[in-house]
C-alpha cells in the first residue's frame, strides 16, 4: 500500500502526485526550473553523486512549468518496506534544491501468502479394477504402471496405468495362480512364482516370466520347493528372494534365491518362523522385511524379521501393533514401510527402520484381506482387491503418506536463499506444540508464486501451524517477506 501526499512544494518548485500502486504508478512532476528530479529515500546526502545513485526514479524537466512524469515500476524497482520517499531537483547548473516532504511512504506487506492449501495424508479412492480379484501378486514395470497378476484361481493380468488412473487387461498368464508372488526382473521383466492352479492344494514350483513390450509369457525356470502364498523380492544386486509360503510339507522357513544371470535358483538361510501369506519389502539398507502371516502352528503372527543378503542371515525385528495374514506392504520414499490390512484389519501401520519402531496412520477405507499394494511414481501407494465379508472386491485405494502444505503468494516471488537453507527457516507445530525447524526427511519444493512443503508426519487427525520466517521470498520490486504463520491446517 502506498500513502500518497497530493501536494508539496519545496525551493520554489512544484510537485503534484498522482498515480495508484498496482503494476505501476506515476508521479507528475511541474518545475519552475528546467534539469533533473529524482526520487530518492529520504535520507540520502544531498550531493548530486548520491541523488543519482539512490534513485528509485527520475526524469528530465524540459521546461518551466512543464509537466514531467516520472514512472515508478515496482516490479523493476527496489522499493523498501517502511521507507519513506523524497524529491530532490538538480537545476542545469548543478544545484541541487532541497527535498521535498514526504511525497509517498511505502507500506508494503511484502509478498504475503493469499490461502494456503493442504493434501492431507490418507487414503482416497482411485479407479476400480475391471473385475474383483484376490490373493493376487503385484509389480511395479519400469514405467511405473503397475501389473497385478492371477488370484482368484485366475490366471487373468491387469495394469493399472497411474498417469490416466486407469485398468487395462493383459495377456494372461500360461496357468491360473491363487496366492502366487511376483518380482522385477533386471531388465524389467516380471517374475511371478508359485501358487495353486485349483485351489485344492496342489501348490506349483513353476514360475512364469511376463515381457512388457511384447505383453507376453513364457516358462520361467521352476522354484526348488512347491509354494503357495510366499514373498518375493527383488535384492540390490537384481537377485530375486523368494521365502516361506505353503507347501506339501505344511508352512515353511525355507528361502531360496534366483539368480537372472545363471538362471538358476540356490538356497538360502531359512527364516527364524516360518510364515505363509506374510508380507514382504526391500529397505533401502538393502535388507528385506518380512513380517505377518500365518505360522506353523496356524497362528496369525505380529513378529517381523530382517535378511540381511550379505550375511545370509535372519534376524528378528520388533513386532508389528496386530496379527496380520496376507498384508500388502510397500516401502515408502522415506524408507519407512507402509503395512495395511489383514484379516478383520482395516488398520494401517507404518515401520521405520532407523528405530526399529511401528506407529499407526490412517486406516484402509474398507477391511481388505488378500489385496495388493504397489508404490505409485510420486511417492503415494496403490491397494488394490482382496475381500472383505461381502466377497472379492474390484475397489483401490491410494494412500498419501505425509502432509503437504503450499503456500500460495500473491504474486510471483523469487527465493532469497537456497532450499537447504530455506529448509531451517521453515517451522512447523503440530496441536499446538513447540515450532520446530524441517527436518532431514521433510522436502520443500518452489515455483513461480507456489512454496510446497511437504512434512514427514503421518496423518493423524492432528493440527498443525508452518511458519515462514522472513526474507525467505521477495517480489519482483525486490520487497521481502515478512514473518509468515499460516492458519491452523487440519490433517
Amino acid at each position: 500500500m502506498v500513502v500518497w501526499v497530493q501536494e508539496q512544494t519545496a525551493g520554489g518548485d512544484h510537485w503534484v502526485n498522482k498515480g495508484e500502486y498496482h503494476d505501476g504508478f506515476h508521479v507528475v512532476v511541474k518545475s519552475t526550473k528546467a534539469g533533473s528530479v529524482y526520487l530518492v529515500p529520504s535520507g540520502t546526502p544531498r550531493d548530486e553523486n548520491s541523488i543519482r545513485l539512490a534513485a528509485v526514479g527520475s526524469a528530465d524537466v524540459t521546461a518551466a512549468d512543464a509537466e514531467t512524469v516520472i514512472a515508478i515500476a515496482p516490479r523493476e524497482t527496489k522499493l523498501t518496506h517502511g521507507e519513506r520517499y523524497v524529491l530532490y531537483a538538480v537545476d542545469q547548473k548543478g544545484v541541487v534544491s532541497l527535498p521535498t516532504s514526504t511525497v509517498f511512504t511505502v507500506d508494503l506487506e511484502g509478498p504475503v501468502s493469499e490461502d494456503a492449501e493442504t493434501k492431507a495424508g490418507g487414503w482416497e479412492e482411485t479407479a476400480m479394477m475391471n473385475e474383483p480379484s484376490s490373493g493376487g501378486a503385484a509389480a511395479v514395470l519400469p514405467n511405473g504402471e503397475i501389473l497385478v497378476a492371477g488370484g482368484s484361481i485366475k490366471k487373468t493380468v491387469e495394469m493399472y496405468d497411474p498417469s490416466r488412473e486407469k485398468w487395462t487387461q493383459l495377456e494372461d498368464m500360461g496357468v491360473p495362480r491363487y496366492g502366487p508372488a511376483a518380482a522385477v526382473l533386471p531388465d524389467g521383466k516380471v517374475l511371478v512364482v508359485g501358487g495353486d492352479p485349483e485351489g485344492r492344494g496342489s501348490f506349483l514350483k513353476s514360475t512364469e516370466v511376463y515381457n512388457p513390450e511384447s505383453d507376453s509369457w513364457t516358462a520361467g525356470i521352476p522354484m526348488g520347493t512347491e509354494r503357495f502364498k510366499p514373498v518375493a523380492v527383488t535384492l540390490e544386486d537384481g537377485r530375486i528372494l523368494v521365502a516361506g509360503g505353503f507347501s506339501g510339507k505344511g508352512v515353511q522357513k525355507s528361502a531360496e534365491i534366483f539368480d537372472p544371470e545363471t538362471e538358476e535358483w540356490s538356497s538360502a538361510a531359512n527364516m527364524n518362523t516360518g510364515r505363509e501369506g506374510a508380507g514382504a519389502v526391500l529397505l533401502s539398507t538393502g535388507e528385506v522385511l518380512v513380517m505377518g502371516g500365518i505360522g506353523p502352528a496356524d497362528q496369525q503372527l505380529t513378529s517381523a524379521e530382517l535378511y540381511d543378503p550379505a550375511s545370509d542371515s535372519w534376524t528378528y525385528a520388533s513386532d508389528m501393533n496386530v496379527k496380520r495374514y496376507k498384508p500388502s506392504a510397500v516401502a515408502l520414499v522415506n524408507g519407512k514401510v507402509l503395512v495395511v490390512g489383514g484379516i478383520s484389519e482395516r488398520s494401517a501401520e507404518m515401520y521405520d527402520p532407523r528405530t526399529d519402531t511401528w506407529e499407526y496412520t490412517v486406516p484402509l477405507s474398507d477391511m481388505r484381506l488378500e489385496g495388493v499394494a504397489a508404490p505409485l511414481p510420486d511417492g503415494r501407494v496403490l491397494v488394490a482387491g482382496g475381500f472383505d465379508r461381502s466377497g472379492e472386491l474390484a475397489t483401490a485405494e491410494i494412500y498419501t503418506p505425509h502432509l503437504q502444505v503450499t503456500l500460495l503468494f500473491a504474486e510471483d516471488v523469487a527465493l532469497i536463499r537456497d532450499l537447504d537453507d530455506i529448509k531451517g527457516m521453515i517451522g512447523y507445530s503440530v496441536d499446538g506444540g513447540p515450532f520446530k525447524s524441517l527436518g532431514r526427511d521433510d522436502a520443500v519444493q518452489f515455483s513461480a508464486n507456489k512454496l510446497v512443503i511437504t512434512l514427514d508426519i503421518l496423518p493423524n487427525g492432528s493440527a498443525v501451524q508452518v511458519k515462514l520466517g522472513e526474507a525467505i521470498v521477495e517480489d519482483e520490486a525486490g520487497n521481502p517477506n515478512e514473518e509468515l504463520l499460516t492458519e491452523e491446517l487440519r490433517y
